[in-house]
């Protein structure tokens, strides 16, 4: 319930959601252990490959989109996980002005997988179809082949001129 409804703060939320949480609560569920077992989980390894990609947070000039690049030699060097980097994009979200966050993370075949995040009602999906992914509404992703400099290039183009469009 907590991950699905994004901590409660998706527009899909309802009342019918907290309705559920409430039940929970009643039946004796403690807020601070669903919490320990969803967030406070992350392995060091984690939280410094995390450290070190936001340090190389990009934005567009107008600041709509916001991006991170995770090369896998990055992700080795800590010791990381693909699994430790599924978040990472919503750190994006975060920021004020983005409308659309995106990682860029290299997979072990040299394929760059993108997630995308739409923030402010922006929807991603179509970005994602375009580039021959899929996923939600607000939260999608594509596996493009090219280095990480061509694919951040030229994601990053597709998206400012769909954001132009009205996205």
């Amino acid at each position: 319930l907590v991950t699905d409804t994004g901590s409660f703060r998706y527009r899909r939320t309802n009342a019918g959601s907290h309705r559920m949480a409430a039940e929970l609560l009643e039946k004796g569920v403690r807020p601070d252990e669903v919490y320990e077992s969803v967030y406070a989980c992350d392995s060091v390894a984690k939280m410094r490959l995390l450290g070190h990609v936001l340090e190389a947070i990009q934005t567009s000039k107008d600041g709509r989109i916001g991006w991170l690049t995770c090369p896998k030699a990055l992700r080795n060097k800590y010791g990381a996980t693909v699994e430790d980097t599924e978040s990472f994009v919503n750190q994006l979200t975060l920021m004020e002005k983005v409308e659309v966050g995106i990682l860029f993370r290299e997979e072990d075949n040299g394929d760059i997988k993108l997630s995308f995040r739409g923030n402010r009602g922006v929807k991603v999906i179509d970005v994602a179809k375009r580039l021959g992914g899929g996923g939600h509404l607000y939260a999608a992703g594509a596996r493009v082949s090219g280095t990480m400099q061509e694919v951040t290039e030229r994601v990053v183009k597709v998206v400012e001129q769909l954001l132009s469009k009205g996205l």
